[in-house]
């Protein structure tokens, strides 16, 4: 097994289950990186390792008895790089759920496309960043796997659902459900997770109010729901979730 120097030091790799940050009294969310993309993997060990909620356990820059030593280390969660030294880790990523289901994997690329996201999302991973997206990005799909939840950038989400609808064992009920929706009325609803009214959304979308009221309306029934409420909450299980910059900007 090779490993690569990072902020954390060998006490911090070896840290127990149970750690929690002295004086902050919060659970920490015990995270391990395999990526042999030194300077990636670096950089993110050391922005990481700024939060008070996160404890880096190791980074790995090969696949070289990988497996063995995320079974030591137990993280809550892995970041894991689609393609390590020229090899898939996927398979890797789909065992690992299998025999670790308490350990979620967010997986990151630089590839920017529909079918490794979908590839990731079949093979267990809760979450998929893309490299060159903002660091928050993949602070925001560390959080939200370490609770359990799916997080995709939204850029992806409607595509990458729509893909998977082919193959719905891979989706979750929510899911599934979300993947009904169309282009425009999954627009709507992304506005509506911010917490955007109906004229605002109308505002943004350069639609009517009463279009807006409409397609509100068909998402509605197609999620099977009551309230706009409901639908939000339906969404935010099934991972859409605003960007950092989308919050930033209300």
């Amino acid at each position: 097994m090779t490993q690569t120097a990072c902020p954390a030091s060998p006490q911090q790799r070896m840290i127990q289950p149970a750690d929690r940050r002295e004086g902050h009294g919060m659970q920490s969310t015990r995270v391990l990186i395999v990526d042999d993309h030194r300077s990636f993997a670096e950089a993110i060990a050391m922005w990481l390792g700024a939060e008070p909620d996160v404890v880096l356990v190791g980074t790995l820059v090969s696949l070289d008895d990988a497996e063995a030593t995320i079974k030591v280390l137990r993280p809550d969660v892995l970041v894991l790089d689609v393609e390590v030294s020229q090899e898939n880790s996927l398979p890797l990523a789909s065992r690992l759920k299998s025999d670790m289901p308490g350990m979620a994997t967010v997986v990151v690329t630089f590839r920017d496309d529909i079918d490794t996201a979908s590839a990731a999302v079949r093979a267990g991973a809760l979450g998929f960043v893309v490299k060159d997206a903002d660091p928050s990005d993949l602070l925001v799909a560390i959080r939200a796997a370490a609770r359990g939840e799916a997080w995709i950038q939204p850029r992806l989400l409607a595509p990458v659902l729509a893909e998977l609808t082919q193959h719905p064992g891979t989706l979750t009920p929510d899911q599934q459900k979300l993947a009904r929706l169309s282009e425009r009325e999954h627009a709507v609803l992304r506005y509506m997770v911010r917490g955007y009214d109906r004229s605002t959304i109308a505002r943004e979308l350069y639609l009517s109010s009463n279009t807006v009221r409409t397609h509100t309306r068909n998402l509605l029934a197609k999620l099977d729901v009551h309230s706009s409420l409901e639908a939000v909450a339906l969404a935010l299980r099934a991972g859409l979730r605003p960007t950092p910059e989308e919050e930033a900007t209300g």
